[in-house]
């Protein structure tokens, strides 16, 4: 099935998801859509037209999402909440295995030439959003929360601040990308790194992966890592390698010492950490 026109998305999405029938409205100048639905795990590809697709994903944490857009599959747990960004003529390939709230905003490439004018960036830019199933920005995550709760409250000025919103929207997307694709990174606060760095602790015998601690971060994996390494110096797996090292050291100090009443359980987890 090939995606319609921006105008026409949300009655496309409709037909090729029929048993998860969302809440439509478009009721701002521009012409794009916004709907809302709620849907259960589900696998899907979606073939887009000359439409793009925003996606705010609310769904518990423990939920797991998986997206190939043709250069293999990304997976990751989603965080509370995600973005997902589909490109326009791609093969989306979808496969998520909770239940979950989506807000969904599409927009045509004329739209995007007709708000940016001569300084419309190419929009091949916006494809590094789609490196991981989900990423995050506070600013288009708020913005479309708003124009969704905007389009079900009307009011006089509703068409206005739809509009506007969705223009913040389009810009702060634009700027994400250049910051993924330029590797900036924000440092992780004081909190989050104690938070990893504990768990990394707790978990050195049985291991921890990088999904797991973007999780508990509100991250995604690539951003979890690459932010880390600002904070750090270091790379996530640098950083754990240097603690197993150090723990087994201490491990096999205690070991050594005789008459340690211990020893055995000493000695098999120092084997395990230098497995």
């Amino acid at each position: 099935m090939s995606a319609q026109p921006a105008t026409q998305f949300a009655a496309w999405y409709k037909e090729a998801y029929g048993r998860f029938a969302p809440e439509v409205a478009t009721p701002g100048h521009l012409p794009f859509d916004v709907f809302h639905v709620r849907q259960d795990a589900h696998s899907e590809t979606d073939e887009m037209g000359d439409a793009l697709c925003i996606g705010l994903v609310k769904a518990p944490i423990s939920t797991h999402m998986k997206v190939d857009v043709g250069g293999g599959w990304v997976s990751g747990r989603i965080p509370k909440p995600g973005l997902s960004f589909q490109p326009s003529h791609s093969i989306v390939l979808f496969d998520i295995d909770g239940r979950h709230e989506l807000t969904v905003v599409s927009f045509s490439e004329h739209l995007v030439a007709w708000v940016f004018g001569d300084d419309a960036p190419p929009l091949s830019n916006l494809d590094v959003l789609t490196r991981d199933s989900t990423f995050n920005d506070t600013e288009p995550e708020d913005s479309i929360a708003a124009l969704w709760l905007t389009v079900t409250q009307g009011g006089p000025t509703q068409a206005l601040r739809v509009d506007a919103l969705f223009q913040i929207i389009l810009v702060r997307l634009f700027r994400c990308s250049d910051e993924l694709r330029s590797g900036c990174a924000h440092a992780l606060s004081d909190a989050v790194l104690s938070r990893a760095v504990s768990l990394m602790h707790e978990r050195m015998a049985d291991g921890i992966t990088i999904g797991e601690l973007a999780a508990e971060a509100g991250l995604s994996p690539w951003q979890f890592t690459r932010s880390f390494e600002a904070t750090t110096g270091r790379t996530v797996d640098a950083f754990l390698a240097e603690k197993r090292v150090s723990k087994a050291r201490r491990l096999r100090d205690l070991h050594g010492r005789q008459g340690h009443p211990d020893h055995q359980r000493l000695r098999r987890e120092s084997d395990r950490l230098h497995e």
